[in-house]
């Protein structure tokens, strides 16, 4: 037994990261002097938006009760629409407002499905025969701040048909509390045990941007019906420590270790680090919030992943506004180990399409208070998906011209990309 594998089963074993297990961590970095690296294949153009249109915030989701792997379906989606506007706008034409798309080989190529502009969820749950339940961004808040609903669909896919069987009304129980008169869905839905499911919302009060009537907070809620009924479980609260006028805590990712604990990334500002926080007893209680060292920005993307019939696992973490990052942590999110998926991005694309290129504010944008692209070139949001034990998938985007929409000075449209990722040992 080597000793990073002694040392990960000790963490493992443990409620949390106390001081001796971050010395058997960095024990383990320097006896074993072994690392996870990334090799990156060349990006895959998923779409091409069409005239005005928007193609952005992109989301990865594997819809299937089978293992994760090369084969299967992989489906994005994305908006076409603007960031919180009325799609289409108010005096436009009529345009196409949501992405779905499949992929069948890894993601290495991208089919729309016959009616794509009609579905987007923010996420599914698939259910015991093989079908799922989408789970929509946004939620409409009761007038009493009780309750708040959705529309979800069951879902069946068959080739490039996206077939709804039934849809219901879902309802978010705030229990003995209440929601703010703002709330989305925004998160990962993660299985707690065979038909309890954990997931998030966000919301803050009314009033201008940053200045609402309530601080922004972080709500987990748990289904035991397979989506129909969720009820609040625990919050993260906004503190000061995020700014006075912080837009977060918001846009949270939340994945289950091997030995059950669950960790939590979410936004704390626009360009500010993200935070980290942890929970031992499937969400009813988290630790105290840490920023993360040199992590930032927007909606993350938060995996864990186990190599090596389990011996090694590792966390796993896109986003990065102002530029794209990808991070891969080995010690539970101490340490993070960071690579410039703008850069790697342009270094296929100088040589096969110079057109889709980012510029220099992108690329070397090396913290969260690099100054923006003008106007933004990416919105730095980013989708994640695990196929196999050394392979996963993240979906990022390229804008012609920021919120604004094409076309612009960065081009004529904006692109979906997304690209393979394949992890070793050194």
């Amino acid at each position: 037994m080597n000793s990073s594998y002694l040392c990960t089963r000790i963490i493992k074993m443990m409620c949390g990261l106390s001081f001796i297990a971050l010395a058997c961590i960095s024990s383990c970095i320097q006896v074993d002097g072994s690392s996870i690296q990334a090799r990156f294949e060349a990006p895959t153009i998923a779409h091409i938006s069409h005239g005005f249109e928007h193609a952005w915030f992109s989301n990865l989701l594997w819809p299937s009760l089978e293992p994760h792997g090369l084969n299967g379906t992989i489906l994005l989606t994305g908006s076409m629409g603007g960031d919180g506007t009325p799609c289409p706008p108010p005096g436009k034409p009529p345009q196409n407002c949501s992405l779905s798309m499949h992929s069948e080989d890894g993601g290495r190529s991208w089919s729309l499905f016959s009616d794509w502009s009609k579905h987007a969820p923010e996420r599914v749950l698939v259910l015991p025969n093989g079908s799922f339940v989408t789970v929509s961004y946004g939620l409409e808040v009761s007038n009493d701040t009780v309750f708040a609903s959705s529309i979800s669909e069951i879902v069946t896919l068959t080739n490039d048909v996206w077939t709804v069987e039934n849809s219901f009304v879902v309802k978010w129980n705030a229990m003995q509390s209440k929601w703010p008169s703002k709330l989305v869905h925004s998160g990962d839905i993660v299985q707690l045990s065979q038909s309890k499911f954990i997931t998030t919302l966000y919301g803050h009060g009314s009033g201008e941007y940053r200045n609402w009537t309530q601080h922004s907070a972080v709500y987990f809620v748990t289904s035991e019906d397979f989506g129909r009924t969720w009820d609040l479980v625990s919050q993260i609260n906004w503190t000061e420590a995020m700014g006075t006028h912080a837009d977060g805590p918001a846009e949270p990712s939340t994945t289950k270790l091997s030995n059950g604990s669950l960790v939590c990334v979410f936004r704390g500002d626009s360009q500010e680090n993200y935070w980290k926080t942890w929970s031992h007893d499937d969400g009813i209680t988290w630790t105290s919030p840490v920023m993360l060292p040199d992590q930032w920005s927007v909606k993350p993307q938060l995996r864990s992943f186990t190599m090596f019939d389990g011996e090694k696992e590792l966390l796993l973490l896109s986003g990065g506004r102002p530029g794209i990052r990808f991070w891969i942590s080995e010690d539970y999110g101490i340490s993070w180990k960071s690579y410039n998926l703008a850069a790697i991005h342009n270094s296929f694309m100088n040589t096969t399409n110079p057109s889709l290129t980012y510029s220099s504010a992108v690329v070397n944008a090396n913290s969260s208070h690099t100054p923006r692209a003008n106007p933004p070139e990416t919105s730095s949001y980013t989708g994640m998906v695990l196929l196999d034990d050394d392979t996963i998938v993240i979906s990022y985007d390229r804008l012609a011209n920021g919120w604004s929409g094409p076309p612009g000075p960065w081009g004529s449209h904006d692109t979906i990309f997304t690209i393979r990722v394949h992890l070793s040992q050194e």
